[in-house]
Parts: C-alpha cells; sequence; structure tokens
C-alpha cells in the first residue's frame, strides 16, 4: 500500500484545519493510500494509526515564534540592529526541519504528500521553504490545501519578508496540485499569483450522526432547555469564529429570509469565539 503523508503545523485537534485533514485521510485510505501524519504537535493521537512529530514545525515553537515576531512587526526588526538575523535564522530552523524530515522519509517509504495549510499563511515560514524543498528535490507530488492566504490577514501584511511570501506561499511548482474550500480563494489566487486551482469546498459528514455512540437529540435538547428555546424553533449552527473572512453576515442574511419564507423563528448558532484584531 503506497503511503501519502499529511501534513500540517498541528494536527489532532478540534480546528478546522485538523478536522479537514482527518477527512481527507479517511478519503485517502479508501484509494487504497495510508496515511502518515507528520506535524509539530498533536492535540491528541489516539484516532492516528502512525504519525512523526517534529516539533520544530509547530508555530508555537519558540523560535518559529520569534520568526514570526521579527518577519512581522517592522519596528522591532528596525530596533534589533543587526542583533537577530532574520534570513539566516529562518535558514537554520529549515535546514533543523529538512534534516528530520528527510529521517522520516528514509524510515517510511512515503510517496505523496498532503499538505494542510502550510503553504497558505506563514504561521511556520521555515516549515513552508522546507516543504518547497523537500518536494523539489524528492519529487513527490504533492496536494496542497488552501483555507485562506496571507494576503486575506491583515497581520501578515506589512513585513520583512515580502520576496519569501510571493516564492513560498504557495509555491507554483508542477509537483504541486492546489485546492482551494471556496471559488473566492480560487480567483483570488490565479489573480494574484496566476496559479490554478482546483475548488473542493468542505463539507460536513452527516454519516456521523447515524452512530449509536452519537446522541444529538439529547445534546439538543439541552441547549434547548438551557436557552429556553421552545421545540418548533429552529437551530441553525455555523460552526466558525466571529472574523470577517468567515462571512457571518451571509448567515444573518440567510437566516432571515428563510424565517420570514417558512414563518418560524430560526436561532443562530455561532460557535467560535470573536477575533477583533
Amino acid at each position: 500500500m503506497d503511503k501519502i503523508a499529511i501534513i500540517s503545523t498541528r494536527l489532532g485537534g478540534i480546528d478546522g484545519v485538523s478536522i479537514e485533514a482527518d477527512k481527507w485521510a479517511e478519503t485517502f485510505l479508501s484509494l487504497g493510500l495510508l496515511p502518515i501524519y507528520i506535524a509539530g504537535d498533536f492535540v491528541k493521537t489516539n484516532n492516528i494509526k502512525k504519525y512523526y512529530l517534529i516539533e520544530e514545525m509547530d508555530f508555537y515553537h519558540p523560535e518559529i515564534s520569534k520568526i514570526k515576531n521579527y518577519a512581522f512587526n517592522l519596528e522591532k526588526f528596525k530596533d534589533s540592529c543587526g542583533s537577530f538575523n532574520l534570513i539566516d535564522r529562518i535558514e537554520v530552523i529549515k535546514n533543523a526541519i529538512k534534516k528530520k524530515f528527510n529521517q522520516v522519509l528514509a524510515e517510511d517509504n512515503i510517496k505523496y504528500f498532503s499538505v494542510e495549510n502550510a503553504l497558505s499563511i506563514p504561521l511556520n515560514i521555515p516549515l513552508g521553504i522546507a516543504l518547497n524543498d523537500i518536494i523539489s528535490e524528492h519529487g513527490i507530488k504533492t496536494i496542497t490545501r488552501h483555507h485562506d492566504f496571507y494576503w486575506e490577514r491583515d497581520e501578515f501584511l506589512n513585513n520583512n519578508i515580502s520576496a519569501i511570501l510571493e516564492k513560498y506561499f504557495p509555491p507554483d511548482i508542477n509537483l504541486i496540485k492546489h485546492v482551494v474550500i471556496n471559488s473566492q480563494a480560487k480567483e483570488s489566487l490565479f489573480k494574484r499569483k496566476k496559479i490554478k486551482a482546483e475548488y473542493i469546498p468542505n463539507i460536513f459528514n452527516f454519516k456521523i450522526l447515524d452512530k449509536p455512540k452519537y446522541d444529538y437529540a439529547s445534546s439538543i435538547k439541552k441547549v434547548r432547555d438551557l436557552l429556553g428555546i421552545d421545540r418548533r424553533d429552529l437551530l441553525f449552527l455555523q460552526p466558525t469564529r466571529i472574523i470577517g473572512r468567515k462571512n457571518i453576515e451571509r448567515s444573518i442574511y440567510l437566516v432571515e429570509k428563510l424565517s420570514k419564507k417558512i414563518n418560524r423563528k430560526i436561532f443562530l448558532f455561532i460557535s467560535g469565539s470573536p477575533n477583533f484584531s
């Protein structure tokens, strides 16, 4: 059975990237590929058969946090007066990641990569460069899934590494097949970098509701009782954070229109916390 590496900064959690990575891993398995997880941190590993931990891949790693700080803080970069050589540090950590990654490839004959967001936004700059090098040097066919891009986030717009961002996030090499989760991202990527991407949206696996251990009816009743919501009223869930790119306004508009159409009260639930940055 051929092996495919599921790669990201962090995996095994309940965040969108981890959840979607697991869905793709199940699909790869159904296609006859064995998923091997590689990340900088794992929230949990009980559902993962085989994984490798490379600590420098985690965006919370002290060195990675420091690099990100200097890369996207113009004043801090100026104040360092050469005491912190940003490019040198990126190179050192990139090489450390490559060394450990090459050890994994030597141990496991991994044929394909599936990269989750690590080549989309520069949370871990050395990792993005390292993955580009590894893919090119080993000739590994890769799917890279983009949940969002750095130019969509204000925090990345003022930076000291514009050439790196342009070249590696995401890279444009023949071995990589780019996948985006919405049509806007597909248009944005082509407009900005002339890179063509496949549009494959995130979807919910409703089959999990058929599992006997998943008592969703009881959970919904508890929510209704807690909030005093009548059983005749409808619940509409958007399981995202409250941030601009999640299009909360569209959900509000949809719920309002639907409520008027069916003449029933609808409660909109947004499960994630707000981000006012």
